[in-house]
């Protein structure tokens, strides 16, 4: 069972309700997002700034973001969403939640054939996400 109110938290993304457009194709399935928003505190230390070597525990927005992308799935277990797109704030995280998510998709997600891509305008931004993905893994 899971330990949160999927119906309260998947909605606190401003402007998205994910149920609107969800048809009969799409379900939400609370034990796959959990287990995307659990992988962060389990297995992810932060790499660096000032909560470097702590537990990457999740804020409530952070959990909405990753809960949509991982707990839409169809009748045959395949996501709904294959392309986010993350705006907020600096010093928000992004980065470091750009990281987790590549390493919870190419090791966790049982997707076949997972291919995880982090873009970016130049090869020194592309480099952070990188290293701070080869930062939590050591």
């Amino acid at each position: 069972m899971s330990s949160r109110d999927w119906e309260k938290v998947a909605r606190l993304l401003p402007g998205f309700d994910p149920w609107v457009d969800a048809g009969d194709a799409f379900h939400f399935d609370a034990e796959r997002a959990d287990r995307a928003c659990d992988f962060f505190p389990l297995f992810l230390r932060h790499a660096k700034g000032r909560h470097a070597g702590k537990r990457f525990v999740l804020e409530p927005w952070q959990e909405a973001f990753i809960g949509n992308l991982f707990g839409w799935v169809d009748d045959a277990g395949l996501r709904r969403f294959s392309t986010a797109f993350l705006y907020t704030a600096k010093k928000q995280g992004k980065s470091s939640i750009a990281a987790g998510l590549v390493l919870y998709a190419m090791l966790f997600d049982d997707e076949p054939g997972c291919e995880a891509y982090s873009c970016a305008a130049s090869q020194q931004q592309s480099a952070i996400i990188f290293d701070i993905a080869a930062g939590m893994i050591q």
